[in-house]
Order: structure tokens, then C-alpha cells, then sequence
């Protein structure tokens, strides 16, 4: 493919989105560079993190890729060449956008076929300008019927592990999850339908503006940080870590406690280290606690 064909496309795919959507997702870049494909091309790999078919030279090129060094690098700055993802400003939206807004997108929205299958979306809930946005994976069972985040068993138990560290959904933090729409039978959510959803959690964050975000789980982790393959949640945790400029603390997802009792004590950790991070730089944010 030549390097005007594929800019014809880039620029097609961009203008079908921002009609979709009724802004420029960050997933397109303000200057695409494209160049001519070779005669002789290497095989292709989609890469999960940046939604580009990118050639596999080697095996050992794939080994290096996931080598331990590599893989501490990518967790010390995850986003380092995701810079056309972060949001800049207004220069990103199509049209001045806010929550609500956003949140009447959401309900209307048939990018997957998650829009088939649920009884209502579930936008995301708590204060804008949050001290901590919480982010897990997606709506279960109670939430698809009362369109609301983290109010069945896992969301009760959510409640629980953030009032320990002073915060609440109604007071000091946001709540919100990588897919706004339940999954048949709560299985993970495939990663087309997080890619359809992609936008609508990046401008969330991006409006919230919150002070921290609290990852929960491999789902909310791998849709972050477009993490292949099996991996495991313990490098990532009790350090901070940093999504579009916003430091970011990762623990375990709350049914996971609930189905593995051992990881309470851990997980545990991650929250005293999230609120040793909130004293020092935002002591405040317990004001408006209340118990």
C-alpha cells in the first residue's frame, strides 16, 4: 500500500469517528507519518496497545520485547510513545464537551455489540474533580439494572476498602469502569468492545481531572497500558505508576477478593500506599469524609 492510500484511509477512519463520536478520538494522532510498504514485508502482529499492525522481525525481537528489563522500563513509563492518546485540551474534542454530555453519548451508543445485550449503560458516578477516579472493568449483574457503578457484592465490598483510606463516592472520588455496558454471563470484556469504549474512559478522565486513579484488576490494567498476554498484576502494584499524566496505584479487583480471601492482606497494602500518597500531597481530601 502506498503511503496516499494509507493516508486516505487514516484520514477516513478519522472522520468516521469524530461523527461517531462527536469529537477526534485520542486513539488518531494530530500528524500521522506513513510511508510505503516494502516489497517484501514481515509478518504482521496487531498490537494491542496503539491499534496498529506492527511487522514481527524475529523471534528474538518478540523474546527482547518481553524480557524482564524491557517489561520494568515499560511499568516505570507505560505511556512513553503513547503520546497521541493523551489528551492536550480542547484541541482534542470536536466540540465543547462535559460529563453529561458525555454520559448521553454513552446511552445511545451501538460501537459494539455489548449495545445489543444490556438493560442500561452505566456512565460512571461521584464528584467531578475527584481527589481518586476509581476504575475497574465493567458493569455486572446490579449494575446493567440500576445503570449505576460497584453496587452489588464487589461494589459493597469497594465501599468498604475506600472509606478505610477516607474516601467515598459521594464526597471525595468517581467511580467508573473500562466498559460501560455489561458483558454476557460478567466474562471480560473482548478487546474490541474495550477499543469501542476507549474514548468515552479517556475523555471521562480527561473532564474529571482527577488527582490519582486507583486501577483495579488485569482488565482495567491491560486496557490502560495495552498489556498482551498473560501477565501477572504483583509488578505493577504497591508503586506509583502514571496514566496520562496522572499518577495511578493498582490493586486487586474487589471480586477477586471475594473469591480469593489471601489477597485482602495485599491489597490492603496498595490502599495504605494510596493514602500515604493523598496525605502528603493532598491533605485535605479527608475533610470531606465523613463516616
Amino acid at each position: 500500500m502506498t503511503c496516499k492510500e494509507k493516508e486516505f484511509l487514516y484520514n477516513l477512519l478519522k472522520t468516521a469517528s469524530s461523527s461517531i463520536y462527536g469529537f477526534s478520538s485520542p486513539d488518531f494522532r494530530e500528524k500521522a507519518v506513513f510511508s510505503d510498504d516494502k516489497q517484501k514485508q514481515a509478518p504482521i502482529k496487531n498490537d494491542e496497545k496503539s491499534g496498529y499492525a506492527l511487522p514481527i522481525k524475529n523471534e528474538n525481537e518478540i523474546a527482547r520485547k518481553n524480557s524482564p528489563s524491557n517489561i520494568e522500563k515499560n511499568i516505570e513509563n507505560p505511556l512513553e510513545n503513547e503520546g497521541q492518546k493523551t489528551f492536550t485540551g480542547e484541541q482534542t474534542l470536536k466540540s465543547p464537551m462535559n460529563l453529561e454530555k458525555l454520559s448521553e453519548k454513552v446511552k445511545v451508543c451501538q460501537n459494539c455489540a455489548l449495545s445489543k445485550t444490556r438493560h442500561n449503560t452505566v456512565f460512571g458516578m461521584g464528584v467531578e474533580n475527584p481527589y481518586v477516579l476509581v476504575i475497574g472493568e465493567g458493569p455486572g449483574e446490579e449494575e446493567d439494572k440500576q445503570g449505576l457503578p460497584f453496587v452489588g457484592p464487589a461494589g459493597k465490598l469497594l465501599d468498604k476498602m475506600l472509606n478505610a483510606i477516607c474516601l467515598d463516592r459521594n464526597a471525595n472520588c468517581y467511580i467508573a469502569n473500562v466498559v460501560k455496558c455489561r458483558p454476557p454471563h460478567n466474562r471480560d470484556p473482548l478487546k474490541e468492545e474495550r477499543d469501542a469504549c476507549r474514548a468515552f474512559l479517556d475523555t471521562q478522565i480527561h473532564l474529571l481531572k482527577p488527582r490519582y486513579i486507583l486501577s483495579l484488576g488485569k482488565v482495567a490494567l491491560r486496557n490502560l497500558f495495552g498489556i498482551d498476554g498473560n501477565f501477572s498484576l504483583s509488578p505493577y502494584r504497591h508503586r506509583l505508576l502514571e496514566y496520562q499524566n496522572i499518577p495511578m496505584v493498582v490493586t486487586y479487583h474487589p471480586s477477586a477478593l471475594l473469591r480469593n480471601p489471601e489477597y485482602k492482606k495485599p491489597a490492603w497494602e496498595d490502599l495504605k500506599f494510596l493514602r500515604a500518597e493523598l496525605e502528603k500531597n493532598f491533605p485535605e481530601y479527608k475533610n470531606k469524609f465523613q463516616k
